[in-house]
């Protein structure tokens, strides 16, 4: 019978890879204990990868979300780790995440290795330099504004993070699951580091940078390798203003983005509904995660409800103040049954029998507020 494996690694894989076969042999040769290696292919223009310990899944044109969603499902192993299709990864690398893994801390995380830049022949070009990000509310550049944007960042708080980032993910299958699986939610690229690391922060949870030896280095730069259609392209940007439907955001912040951007109001699948229901009692958490670890929200918040506020409504009082009797009304005879309702620089009293009104001017010496007794 065979051993379940302890680690499952899972590699999307879309277009023409031409370092996935090394990225899988370095993986291998790389780990002390048995992995499961699983590429899902997300039409792969290359020979399929080979090695004993490989499998591969096919799967529709869906993006590297979708992708990493369906190799989780498939994995057997209690402890996943997913890297993009041309990376190398240190010595070790599984007895490292296996060693941060193993501790109770680590059970609800979603952990990110420290990332280098990687050359085209799969040489280190750049040591690992990147470490973990932090998401930016949003990113202005010329006339495009876009919205929950994760940057590289130094900023940690101990080993936690404002977001994971570096195409070099750790987290337990477990803890996956009990986020209701957030990179199902998404049908083409983009937007799987915010979902994902917010996710597990609203879930209760949180973003773990793992110790500086667990390096990995990553191709960066290169777009020729994949080619996207125009409609991929359009599905790509509105991924962005999805995540303000998926997850409990307040209202007045849902409102002021929808006025700059309607496509956040675009519809949801079934399964992003149910997503999202998942999440819709989270809006404490939520306000709690923008609060400590997006960076110019609290500046845009401000303003928002700066421009939004509207001072209070002051009952205007009447131009002539009827000399209408307390001791007994005028209308129904009533003794003693006015009560006074409201108190400003004119006193208002209503007949509790009738609904007769009656003002009075506030005494000068008197504290000014106000009251409702209705």
């Amino acid at each position: 019978m065979a051993k379940t494996p302890k680690l499952s690694l899972i590699i999307p894989a879309r277009g023409k890879e031409p370092l996935l076969q090394q990225t899988i042999d370095c993986a291998i040769k790389g780990a002390l204990n048995k992995v499961e290696i699983i590429v899902v292919d997300n039409g792969l223009e290359v020979a399929a990868p080979c090695g004993s310990d490989v499998r591969v899944i096919k799967s529709e044109i869906s993006g590297t979300g979708a992708a990493r969603h369906a190799g989780v499902l498939a994995a057997l192993a209690p402890v996943i780790v997913t890297i993009d299709a041309h990376v190398r990864l240190c010595d070790f690398w599984d007895d490292y995440v296996l060693d941060h893994f193993e501790r109770k801390a680590w059970a609800k995380t979603v952990a990110c290795g420290h990332v280098g830049g990687l050359a085209t022949d799969f040489s280190v070009e750049k040591e690992a330099c990147y470490t973990g990000a932090q998401i930016h509310w949003q990113e202005i550049n010329g006339s495009e504004t876009r919205l929950l944007v994760p940057k590289w960042s130094d900023n940690s708080f101990g080993s936690r993070i404002g977001a994971v980032m570096g195409a070099f993910y750790a987290f337990k299958k477990s803890w996956y699951e009990k986020m209701a699986g957030p990179w199902s939610v998404f049908s083409s690229w983009g937007c799987d580091e915010e979902t994902i690391s917010i996710a597990s922060y609203l879930a209760g949870g949180d973003c773990r940078l793992m110790a500086e030896h667990v390096r990995s280095w990553h191709l960066f730069g290169h777009p020729e390798r994949i080619r996207y259609t125009t409609a991929e392209i359009a599905t790509i940007a509105a991924n962005r203003f999805l995540l303000f439907r998926l997850f409990p955001f307040a209202f007045e912040d849902l409102a002021a983005v929808a006025n700059q951007h309607p496509e956040v109001n675009a519809p949801l699948s079934d399964q992003q509904i149910k997503f999202a229901q998942y999440y819709s009692d989270k809006s404490a958490e939520l306000a709690d995660y923008l609060g400590k670890y997006v960076i110019g929200y609290q500046e845009w918040r401000g303003s928002i409800v700066q421009k939004t506020a509207t001072p209070p409504k002051r009952r205007k009082p009447p131009q002539r103040l009827p000399t209408v009797p307390l001791d007994q009304c005028d209308q129904c005879d009533a003794i003693n049954s006015f009560i006074c309702v409201r108190t400003e620089e004119i006193r208002r009293y209503k007949c509790k029998v009738c609904g007769r009104n009656a003002w009075r001017q506030r005494p000068e010496d008197q504290l000014k507020f106000t009251i409702n007794n209705i």
